[in-house]
């Protein structure tokens, strides 16, 4: 393709000739204009027959015009006159024509002769000679050359100026007048290009009458016409009356609207495809007055978008119902831990609802998870799951335990964990319940086996007891025979033994028997259930009798009597009696108040020390409550306080069977139940629930 640009592509040479005729006419000054890249002669006027039938013919004589012409060319500058004499002996003067800043043309003035400096005919002669010109002939033509003073030819050159200036002018109106078509085509074609290229259906109204003038090749394989079967059609040639009516609305609302309107969503019945859903988008053309010319479309077919869409959202829902039906925790956090899931267990357990959650960091949601930062963290980084097995929740006051399990997502950068919280409380419930029951078992076994062994030892020191207690009492016959025999005074004797209280060490001898012998007793009750028979008791009988037992009760080395410790009673009336086996209830009671005794006398800070003693009546139970006001107990204490042999005494002061023999007369025996509520500084209260009727497998034997 050729761009060089010619003054011929950008100028009327045939105007631009009458008008070099014209000013020969009034000024006789002959006049052309050549053009700069091939040296053609574009306009010429007035030329001397000199040159046109001798120098521009003969090829020798036309080497030196082309010389002395591109000499003018290399030396011309824009705007000035360049005067020079050609090898062949004329005057000429040149100006060149600029378009661009470039060099298309050069407009010329000559042949002719100063009239201060005629034609020298002897160098004429010799050039006709030279080139084989007939010299009368080429005399003759060069006494047709025309003679002019200098001032004549400086006044044709100031019109040849501003003839140069229009000539020009007119020149770099065209040229820009081409670029701008050319770029006005250039972009025509490439917005033709992207508009028939665009994955999206484009087509355009006229505003008049809505039929089509344009229609780009996806909206012409989507509805399977070609643009010449389309234009001048509307609507109503392709759908259907109600669809088209609708296309017909929207198109007048756009243009009395003058502003976009968008169709988010319809569904629409396309030959040879049936029915889709399409979103379309139309916008006005004006004219510069404000007339509408055309109404423009963009159309996209959202079929498949629409289904994708609703699978996602039933696929989201079914996931989000399965997540929020798990009974754990599940909560998701991004590599910065903030959270992105958050279930319906989450949103019961911390009151908080997962939109306020989701974007808001895991501490700030959930707190006590903090200290696991580190933890979450490190199972993003190395992509490892990790378990925590004792995590404790607290949760309006009551506390949780669970097993938290933290599990990486995928490997993408952003990508962060699952973490889930099950509540293993209940497990862990069932796994201390089977554990004591093990211990209970054991115990069990070794009380059969100790028995036997204990028993019979046991019995001779309880006899041997009795026996000296009956042989330092100096009422006895036998006793004061004894002692005469040996010369003792009975009575000083006596007197001995109250000073020494041999008396009240024989007395603890026996007491100290008694309880082994029941805790002997209280072994064998692990290992069989009790034969005793039950029968129908108030509570607050066997209670007040407990009370009493408990008051004849003196600690020797404590120095503690229970009887300065304050009682308070606070008994429902008219309560049912209960069938029990009311040694066992009272030894419950018994076992109750000495442990709250023992606890009131472990601290001086007690002013008054005190057991609260109530009695009331549930739907179809009991309960009795032994509570005090003394230092209370510890989580861990609270745990194990009704596992056999576990004791918080000092070696010696208890055997750890106390509590752990209450709970298996309560519950295995009589079905009822013995809970304990305590923290540290706050007493402890006990609470035995008996039912009115228990069941036949807790009667016994004679009921």
């Amino acid at each position: 393709m050729n761009n060089v640009i010619q003054l011929a592509d950008l100028v009327d040479l045939s105007y631009l000739q009458q008008m070099a005729e014209a000013h020969y006419r009034t000024a006789g000054v002959p006049l052309g204009i050549i053009d700069a890249i091939d040296n053609s002669i574009l306009v010429q006027v007035g030329w001397q027959e000199i040159c046109l039938k001798f120098h521009r013919v003969n090829p020798e004589s036309l080497k030196a015009c082309e010389i002395s012409d591109n000499f003018i060319k290399d030396n011309l500058r824009e705007g000035e006159v360049t005067r020079y004499r050609c090898l062949s002996g004329l005057e000429e003067a040149g100006f060149p024509i600029m378009v661009g800043g470039q060099h298309l043309a050069t407009l010329h003035i000559g042949q002719f002769f100063y009239d201060d400096a005629p034609p020298d005919r002897k160098f004429f002669r010799q050039q006709a000679k030279k080139y084989g010109f007939p010299a009368k002939e080429y005399l003759k033509v060069l006494d047709q050359v025309p003679v002019l003073s200098r001032e004549r030819v400086d006044t044709v050159n100031q019109y040849n100026r501003a003839l140069t200036n229009f000539i020009v002018s007119q020149a770099e109106q065209s040229l820009r007048q081409r670029r701008t078509e050319r770029e006005l085509k250039e972009s025509q074609e490439y917005l033709d290009r992207v508009i028939e290229n665009i994955p999206s259906i484009i087509f355009v109204k006229d505003a008049r009458d809505l039929s089509y003038v344009r229609f780009n090749k996806k909206g012409q394989e989507y509805l399977g016409v070609s643009q010449e079967e389309l234009l001048g059609k509307s609507d109503f040639d392709y759908f259907t009356q109600e669809q088209s009516d609708a296309f017909k609305e929207v198109d007048h609302e756009v243009l009395a609207k003058g502003t976009m309107v968008e169709v988010p969503e319809e569904t629409t019945q396309i030959p040879n495809l049936g029915e889709r859903i399409i979103r379309t988008r139309k916008v006005p053309v004006f004219h510069d007055d404000g007339t509408p010319l055309y109404l423009v479309g963009i159309a996209e077919d959202i079929t498949e978008e629409r289904t994708a869409q609703k699978r996602l959202q039933q696929l989201q829902s079914s996931l989000k119902n399965i997540i929020d039906s798990m009974p754990a925790l599940l909560i998701a956090v991004d590599t910065h831990l903030n959270v992105t899931q958050w279930n319906r267990r989450a949103e019961e357990f911390t009151g908080i609802d997962a939109n306020t959650a989701i974007g808001q960091p895991l501490a700030v949601c959930l707190p006590q998870l903090a200290r696991y930062d580190l933890t979450i963290r490190n199972t993003i980084d190395y992509r490892r799951p990790q378990t925590e097995p004792r995590v404790t929740l607290t949760n309006g006051g009551s506390e949780q335990v669970t097993e938290l399990t933290i599990y990486p997502l995928d490997d993408s950068p952003n990508s962060g964990a699952v973490l889930r919280l099950d509540d293993i409380t209940e497990r862990m419930q069932v796994e201390r319940m089977m554990i004591q029951s093990e211990k209970m078992l054991s115990v069990g076994s070794l009380a059969a086996g100790m028995a036997h062994e204990i028993t019979n030892p046991l019995a001779g020191v309880l006899q041997n007891s009795q026996v000296l207690l009956q042989r330092l009492d100096p009422r006895h016959p036998k006793n004061r025979a004894a002692a005469n025999q040996y010369g003792l005074c009975p009575d000083a004797l006596t007197e001995y033994v109250r000073n020494r209280k041999l008396d009240q060490i024989s007395d603890s001898i026996h007491q100290s028997g008694h309880r082994a012998a029941l805790t002997v007793k209280n072994l064998l009750g692990f290992s069989r259930r009790s034969s005793g028979a039950f029968s129908s008791w108030g509570l607050e009988t066997l209670l007040e009798q407990a009370v009493d037992l408990a008051s004849s009760d003196f600690d020797l080395k404590r120095q503690f009597d229970f009887r300065k410790i304050h009682i308070e009673r606070h008994f429902v009336e008219d309560l049912p009696a209960i069938l029990c086996d009311p040694s066992q209830i009272q030894q419950v009671f018994l076992n109750l108040l000495k442990n709250a005794a023992h606890a009131l006398s472990l601290t001086e800070e007690i002013s008054r020390p005190m057991i609260r003693l109530s009695l009331e009546r549930g739907n179809g139970f009991v309960q009795a409550h032994v509570e005090d006001n003394g230092p209370g107990m510890s989580p861990e204490t609270q745990k194990r306080i009704f596992e056999p042999f576990y004791t918080t005494k000092e070696p010696g002061a208890g055997t750890g069977l106390g509590l752990s023999v209450s709970s298996f007369i309560i519950t295995e025996v009589h079905g009822g139940s013995l809970d304990v509520r305590t923290a540290p500084g706050k007493g402890a209260r006990f609470t035995v629930q008996l039912p009115l009727h228990p069941p036949i497998d807790h009667l016994g034997e004679d009921d």
